[in-house]
């Protein structure tokens, strides 16, 4: 995703200036904009401190930037392209921009670091011992928050191909599994990432998995579900992967 800025606006002043004839006019049109690509007549403003200043409040502006976890996951890459994906190069990234992955990507840093890094780091430039947690709480509850919208989306999906009853079914087994639950509260899609059978696994019924012969997939393909619609077995789970995984809803 790109987070375009008119040319002209400043964000600081809040005025528009005419690249043009340099006359301040009101601004002919939106000041900053979401998409896929460049678009004319805009600039890509896309800095680590920019998405976490201007991009949250364009959440659910376009296709694919629905959700708390599609902003996030724009700024952890832009991280993660300074800092590494282990965090090695923590030092590389300025103090706001240590500050922004904090408040954003704590797992990620504890996983890699250790908590008593990431701790340290918050006292250090946040400076309060009661935000350690309030952080990774904050973190988790709105992950979770965004994770339930992408299932309820994912879910109307597939209902249009499976039918009623034949989606009720599907997802009382889903839910049988508990994988479901598991991805919503703590995002667990597969076993390769996480070591956990996990709802990924479920929908594509994972080689290696607990679900090679028990998810939906295998049930499609077995007969157990038929999809209406015109769609194939593949599209149908791939479509709910990019739901569930990347917010393509």
């Amino acid at each position: 995703m790109i987070l375009n800025k008119l040319i002209g606006y400043d964000p600081i002043t809040l005025q528009y200036t005419n690249p043009d004839t340099g006359d301040v006019e009101n601004l002919p049109s939106a000041n900053f904009l979401i998409s896929n690509s460049l678009i004319e007549g805009y600039e890509d403003f896309g800095s680590i401190e920019n998405w976490y200043k201007y991009g949250f409040s364009l959440i659910g502006s376009n296709f694919g930037y629905r959700d708390y976890q599609s902003w996030r996951i724009e700024i952890r890459i832009l991280v993660e392209e300074i800092a590494g994906v282990d965090y090695s190069s923590w030092d590389s990234l300025n103090t706001l921009e240590k500050i922004i992955a904090l408040r954003l990507v704590p797992t990620k840093i504890i996983d890699a670091r250790g908590f008593d890094f990431f701790a340290g780091n918050v006292l250090s430039l946040i400076g309060n011992g009661d935000s350690i947690m309030s952080i990774i709480n904050n973190y988790l509850d709105r992950s979770a928050e965004a994770r339930s919208l992408r299932y309820d989306s994912m879910v109307k999906f597939a209902y249009q191909y499976l039918g009623k009853n034949q989606g009720l079914k599907a997802e009382l087994l889903a839910r049988q599994s508990f994988t479901d639950m598991v991805y919503i509260e703590r995002g667990v899609l597969y076993k390769s990432e996480d070591d956990t059978d996990g709802f990924g696994d479920w929908i594509l019924s994972t080689i290696g998995t607990s679900f090679e012969a028990t998810g939906l997939k295998a049930l499609l393909s077995g007969g157990t579900f038929v999809l209406g619609g015109g769609i194939d077995i593949d599209t149908f789970t791939s479509s709910m992967i990019q739901i569930v995984e990347n917010g393509m809803y």
